[in-house]
C-alpha cells in the first residue's frame, strides 16, 4: 500500500511538471539568470543597475533568500544603509541559522547608529542615482582609480543623459584613456572606447568601432554582454544603421527562443531550486573581490595616459587651490617627460611661487625636459639667484648645471653667489655645478678672473681652485 502510493505521488508530480505552463519555466529559469547576471554586475561595480533589475523581479524571487542577500549587498554599497538592513533583515527570516549574516546585521546597525544621517541614501529618482554616481566618480578620479571612476561616470549617464551637459571633462579623459587601451589590445577596452566616442558625438566611429567588437568570438562576460547589446542598438538606431539593427533583434529573439525550446525538452530534470542554495555573506563578497575586473596600469601605460592629457592636468593646475595637489600634478607632468608649451606654463609658474617644493620639482622638472624648450624657463631660474634663500639658489644652480645653458650668464652669477657663501659644503655644490659645463664653464671662469683687477681677485682664484686644484696664488699673479 505505502509502494503504490508513492508511486502515484511520484507519477502526480511528473505529471505536474511535464503539463507546467512553458512561461512559468521560462519564468524560473530568466530568474536565475537574473541573478547571475546581478553577480556578474557587482564584479563591474554595477550596484545600482544590478539593484533595479533584481528588483524588478521581486515577485518572482521574494522567497529566495540569495536574493535578498544581493538586494542587502547592493543597498550597502551605494550607502543605502538603512534599506540594506531591511533586505539583510529579510534574508534572515529566509534561514535564521546564517550566523555570518547575524554579525553583519549587528555591524551595520552600530555603523548606522554613528553615521551622520545625510550620509545616508535614499534614492527615488534616477537624477539622484546620476548626482550620486558622478559624485562617486569624482571622487575615484582624485583618488587615481581611473578605471573604475569611468565605469561609474557611464552608469551616471545612463541614469541621467543631461550629466553630459557638465562632464568635468569624463567624456575626453575617457577617450584619450580607453584609446590607450585600444591600443595595448586590453580586456572590454574597445566597447568602453565606443561608448566613450558615442558620448563625445562621434557616432559613425563609435558604432563601427561596436560593431567590430559584436562581431569578436572571444567570451564575454554577462555583465559586458549586457552593456554591448544595450549601446550596440542604441549606436545602429543612432547611425541609421536599420538594417544591422533589425538583424540582431532577429538573432536575439531567435536565441531566446532556443532557450525555451531547451528549457521545456528538460523541464522533468531541472531542479528548478538551484539557485536556493544559501550563501554566506563573506563568500559573496570575496566572489565579487575575487574576480572583479580591474585594469592593471603600469607604468609604460601611465606615463602615456598622462602625456595625451597634458593640456588637461595644466588645466587642473591652475584651476587648483590646493598645494598638495598642484605639487602631484608637476611630479606626474615630470614623470612622463612631456614638454610642449602649455606644459612650461606650469613649470614657470611653480618657479615664481615662495616654496621650496614647488622650486625643487619644477627646476628639476625643466631640466629633465631638456632644450630648446627649456630656454623659456629660463629667466624664471635666473632669478631665483636673487632671492635670499640659499636653497633657492641651490636649485638654480643644480638646474643649470645639468642643462649646460648659457655659460656666459651663468657662471658669473654662479661666482658671484659662491663668493658670498660662507657655508662650505654650499660653496662646493656651486662648484659642482660649474664643473657640469666641462671647458666651456673653466674658460668663462677664467674670463672673469681675467676681468677681474687684482685686489678683487681672490673669491674667484678660490673658485677656479676648488674647480681645478690649480694654486690661488698663481691664479691672484696670472
Amino acid at each position: 500500500m505505502s509502494q503504490t502510493r508513492s508511486f502515484v505521488i511520484l507519477v502526480l508530480f511528473a505529471l505536474v511538471l511535464l503539463f507546467m505552463p512553458s512561461n512559468c519555466l521560462l519564468a524560473q529559469t530568466e530568474s536565475q539568470e537574473t541573478m547571475a547576471l546581478a553577480l556578474d554586475m557587482f564584479k563591474f561595480d554595477q550596484y545600482l543597475p544590478a539593484l533595479d533589475m533584481l528588483e524588478a523581479e521581486h515577485e518572482n524571487l521574494k522567497e529566495n533568500f540569495n536574493y535578498w542577500l544581493y538586494i542587502g549587498l547592493a543597498r550597502q554599497r551605494t550607502k543605502q544603509l538603512n534599506k540594506a538592513l531591511e533586505a539583510y533583515e529579510m534574508a534572515l527570516q529566509i534561514n535564521p541559522e546564517a550566523n555570518n549574516l547575524k554579525t553583519r546585521i549587528s555591524n551595520l546597525k552600530q555603523a548606522i547608529s554613528k553615521i551622520d544621517p545625510s550620509q545616508i541614501r535614499n534614492f527615488k529618482s534616477n537624477e539622484e542615482k546620476a548626482l550620486w554616481l558622478i559624485e562617486e566618480a569624482e571622487s575615484l578620479r582624485r583618488d587615481k582609480k581611473e578605471e573604475k571612476a569611468f565605469r561609474t561616470f557611464i552608469q551616471a549617464v545612463e541614469y541621467d543623459v543631461k550629466i553630459l551637459g557638465n562632464d568635468k571633462d569624463f567624456v575626453r579623459r575617457g577617450a584619450i584613456y580607453y584609446k590607450l587601451k585600444v591600443e595595448d589590445n586590453a580586456e572590454y577596452s574597445k566597447l568602453f572606447y565606443s561608448i566613450f566616442k558615442y558620448f563625445e558625438g562621434e557616432i559613425s566611429d563609435a558604432y563601427n568601432i561596436i560593431k567590430a567588437y559584436k562581431n569578436d568570438s572571444s567570451k564575454k562576460s554577462l555583465a559586458i554582454q549586457r552593456m554591448e547589446d544595450y549601446y550596440f542598438k542604441r549606436l545602429a538606431e543612432a547611425n541609421n544603421q536599420q538594417k544591422d539593427y533589425e538583424i540582431a533583434e532577429r538573432e536575439e529573439r531567435r536565441k531566446k527562443q532556443q532557450e525555451a525550446e531547451k528549457v521545456e525538452s528538460k523541464s522533468n530534470k531541472k531542479d528548478s531550486s538551484s539557485d536556493k542554495q544559501n550563501r554566506d555573506i563573506g563568500q559573496l563578497e570575496n566572489e565579487i573581490r575575487e574576480q572583479a575586473y580591474y585594469a592593471s596600469d603600469d607604468t609604460n601605460f601611465e606615463r602615456r595616459y598622462i602625456q595625451e592629457l597634458a593640456v588637461f592636468k595644466v588645466e587642473e593646475y591652475f584651476a587648483e587651490q590646493d598645494n598638495r595637489k598642484k605639487l602631484k600634478i608637476i611630479w606626474e607632468l615630470s614623470k612622463t617627460g612631456s614638454s610642449n608649451e602649455e606644459v612650461m606654463r606650469v613649470y614657470i609658474d611653480a618657479l615664481h611661487q615662495d616654496d621650496i617644493e614647488f622650486v625643487s620639482d619644477s627646476t628639476r622638472a625643466v631640466t629633465r625636459v631638456g632644450m630648446p624648450l627649456a630656454e623659456k624657463a629660463f629667466p624664471s631660474i635666473m632669478e631665483l639667484f636673487n632671492s635670499e634663500r640659499r636653497d633657492f639658489k641651490c636649485c638654480a644652480a643644480e638646474s643649470l648645471g645639468k642643462l649646460g645653458i648659457h655659460p656666459d650668464v651663468v657662471i658669473p652669477k654662479i661666482i658671484s653667489v659662491y663668493s658670498d657663501e660662507d657655508c662650505e659644503p654650499l660653496r662646493l655644490h656651486y662648484v659642482d655645478c660649474v664643473r657640469q659645463y666641462g671647458k666651456a664653464g673653466l674658460d668663462v671662469a677664467y674670463k672673469v678672473l681675467d676681468g677681474t683687477p687684482r685686489v678683487e681677485r681672490r673669491p674667484i682664484a678660490h673658485f677656479i681652485h676648488d674647480l681645478t686644484g690649480e694654486k690661488i696664488e698663481t691664479l691672484m699673479n696670472k
